[in-house]
């Protein structure tokens, strides 16, 4: 699909900092990455967009689109700033996005017994 946009937000977390909720259905869990397409074109768009998310509508909108899926591949026609994980990357055409099952290894204590 072919979108005019601000920002591409993909990611597996619904908060962003400040307590944002972006992407209000994704779960680090269930095996899907989460797309959020943000594209205000005016500032009183900016405002109606910030002031839905603030207020967690999940209606429609028109300049916030979100998607799911296994992999999400983002290309631009021009080169544009970048970021993963908070952090800045080389600027770019684009990325590709994918889940890979089990790639990650979390572990933790086992609870402590105590004796009754």
């Amino acid at each position: 699909m072919r979108r005019r946009a601000r920002t591409v937000l993909v990611g597996n977390v619904g908060r962003l900092q400040g307590g944002l909720e972006l992407l209000p259905n994704a779960a680090a869990d269930d095996g899907l990455l989460d797309v959020a397409i943000v594209a205000p074109r005016t500032l009183r768009d900016w405002i109606r967009l910030a002031w839905r998310v603030f207020r967690h509508h999940r209606t429609q909108d028109p300049h916030l689109e979100r998607f799911r899926g296994r992999s999400v591949l983002v290309e631009a026609d021009r080169i544009m700033p970048r970021q993963m994980d908070g952090e800045i990357i080389d600027d770019g055409r684009g990325f590709d996005a994918r889940i890979v099952p089990g790639a990650l290894v979390v572990r933790v204590p086992q609870p402590v017994e105590t004796a009754a």
